[in-house]
């Protein structure tokens, strides 16, 4: 895990990411030689790195209400 401190989500920014992790999904359907299991889990990863959040975290703490 990166340096970075661990910051809190607001509602809408866990929101966001959701919304994000989904449109990449659909983007792997749409775009051709775009790959969500490479590319999409890359930039998912980026946007919680940068807050010192791994996705498997992200996703008990927020995702599994």
């Amino acid at each position: 895990m990166s340096s970075v401190k661990r910051a809190s989500f607001t509602q809408d920014q866990v929101f966001l990411i959701e919304k994000l992790n989904c449109l990449l999904l659909d983007l792997s359907d749409e775009l051709e030689g775009f790959d969500d299991d490479m590319q999409g889990d890359q930039i998912i990863d980026l946007v919680l790195n940068s807050q010192g959040w791994e996705w498997e975290e992200f996703f008990e703490k927020f995702m599994c209400l």
